[in-house]
């Protein structure tokens, strides 16, 4: 589906519509999405991903326009679960990267400048999918961040808007996993090996 990015003045409005349609059939599923396997919620995210990360970098945000090129930290989203009861994707930039995927339990310490990106979105009735924020957590050090143990929690709204969020609630949920630097790690059986 990459032909989309053309510029849609080059393009007869038929003729869009008609990738549109294709698109939407591509990304149909024919079940509930609670009946999903992780393997069929992984082949629903590849197909429905340019739609989350268009959407993401449809603002200013840095980070949103540079997390596609970091690398994935896990082989596919997560059933719904944590925030607010959405799949998740994570990729996390080179800084950060092998300390996230070695998921140790405990004595972990992500070096400065570490950016995680989450990506979070719902999958509702035919396929159809409902993007949630991209969160972002930023290791800048305790001096910087003294109440959320050197971390700050960001993100951007399903359209590229800034996503305003709250310090103390989100690291009131990391701080359990204080063990890992306030990171949780996706299911074992998504981890990369």
């Amino acid at each position: 589906m990459k032909f989309l990015a053309i510029s849609a003045a080059l393009i007869p409005a038929s003729v869009l519509l008609a990738a549109n349609v294709t698109f939407a059939a591509e990304c149909a599923i024919s079940k509930s999405p609670k009946e999903l396997s992780l393997a069929e919620v992984g082949e629903h995210y590849k197909c429905a991903r340019d739609k989350l990360v268009k959407g993401y970098q449809g603002g200013d945000n840095a980070n949103a326009k540079a997390y596609t090129s970091w690398k994935p930290a896990a082989t596919g989203p997560g059933k719904p679960g944590f925030h607010s009861n959405r799949y998740l994707m994570t990729y996390v930039n080179d800084i950060g990267y092998d300390t996230y995927v070695a998921y140790k339990p405990s004595g972990v310490n992500f070096p400065l400048g570490s950016v995680v990106a989450k990506e979070s979105y719902k999958i509702k009735k035919g396929g159809k999918l409902k993007p949630g924020p991209l969160f972002f957590m930023t290791k800048v050090g305790v001096e910087e961040a003294p109440k959320t143990d050197g971390w700050l929690y960001s993100g951007v709204k399903g359209n590229g808007k800034k996503f305003k969020v709250s310090q103390k609630f989100c690291h009131g949920c990391h701080v359990a996993y204080k063990a890992q630097d306030a990171m949780g790690y996706p299911l074992p059986e998504l981890r990369i090996k």
